[in-house]
């Protein structure tokens, strides 16, 4: 059974380009207004960027363009489209943006890396924390107020669950209600000394694997 269902599992897809992406998001931006490319280009064009032209934009989204999109241009197709400028950039659900080799965020790690939260493997951590609560000191004070709350609202939780346990069950041993005893106290510690989610989650794990069967 194990062999079907590995057979049967459906590959991993290959991380996109940069450009890749940009032009599958360019068509289907223009489908939610419902443009075409010359009916984008006269939009662009009563906006004031009369320079990206139906034939550049067909080009573009037929990869024919030689020159890559610009910062500019695509901050003028966001605001012409209506849309945020992450929708360009941002891989869709189960992608992955293929950055550099060996840097394939997904969405949620791409979005917390632009917006200044988490730094991406192979990056200066400490640095890239310091410039971000430099740059963006708003977000920087959101992002840590709100997974601040988070990682309180998980131990409220998950001592409250644990507490009702060792209440209610008459079947689990003195040194087993030590453990946990002890795995809620270093929780509450970690959270205090700003641990992430994979910290805690990794830190339960153990305590799990040395609870007795």
């Amino acid at each position: 059974m194990t062999e079907t269902r590995a057979r049967g599992a459906r590959p991993e897809p290959a991380p996109v380009s940069v450009g890749e992406l940009l032009i599958a998001r360019l068509k289907e931006a223009r489908a939610l207004r419902g443009w075409s490319t010359i009916q984008l280009a006269e939009q662009l064009a009563t906006a004031g960027a009369p320079r990206l032209t139906a034939n550049i934009l067909q080009n573009l989204e037929a990869g024919r363009r030689q020159q890559a999109v610009q910062v500019e241009e695509l901050l003028v197709l966001a605001l012409v489209l209506g849309l945020p400028g992450e929708f360009f950039l941002a891989p869709r659900d189960g992608e992955r943006l293929r950055l550099l080799p060996g840097v394939t965020p997904d969405r949620e790690q791409f979005l917390a890396w632009l917006r200044g939260q988490q730094p991406l493997p192979g990056a200066d951590a400490e640095r890239y924390r310091e410039v971000s609560a430099q740059v963006l000191p708003a977000a920087a004070v959101a992002a840590s107020a709100a997974d601040l709350q988070l990682r309180e609202e998980f131990v409220k939780r998950a001592a409250a669950a644990l507490d009702g346990f060792l209440a209610d069950s008459d079947q689990i041993t003195r040194k087993t209600r030590e453990q946990v005893r002890s795995l809620l106290a270093d929780i509450k510690t970690a959270v205090t000394d700003g641990a992430t989610a994979q910290e805690l989650t990794a830190q339960i794990d153990q305590y799990l694997a040395d609870l007795p069967g």
